[in-house]
């Protein structure tokens, strides 16, 4: 008899990230034809709004679990990866959307509200 290994109901984010694999025997797979995909819905959200400024400001913080963040600002700003004096500029009022999972850092010329809107794929 084979051992039947299945997905747990509730993955950790190492189990996601296939961070160990289990001991099993490989199984070369040919594709023939096509493969059908789906993406499935996110799995929480979350929004908020801070004040920034003239100085950077860390919005969002490195997180493996998310998905996607969009930031949308009242002004013109400024995003970067670190705090440090490179940035990108972006214009008012326009979605910025952020897909990787690295920590991001916003300024703007002057006092301004902006919005973050984040979602993750788990818990």
């Amino acid at each position: 008899m084979t051992d039947v290994i299945q997905d747990l109901p509730t993955p950790d984010v190492a189990d996601v990230q296939q961070v160990t694999m289990p001991a099993i025997d490989a199984v070369a797979v040919a594709v023939d034809g096509v493969v059908n995909v789906r993406n499935v819905p996110n799995k929480k959200g979350a929004s908020t709004s801070t004040t920034i400024g003239t100085t950077p400001q860390k919005v969002l913080w490195d997180d493996d679990r998310r998905a996607v963040a969009t930031l949308i600002c009242e002004s013109e700003f400024s995003l970067m990866n670190k705090n440090s004096g490179m940035a990108a500029r972006w214009p008012a009022d326009v979605p910025c959307v952020i897909t990787h999972t690295s920590a991001v850092w916003a300024k703007s010329a002057a006092t301004a509200e902006l919005t973050v809107i984040t979602e993750s794929w788990a818990d």
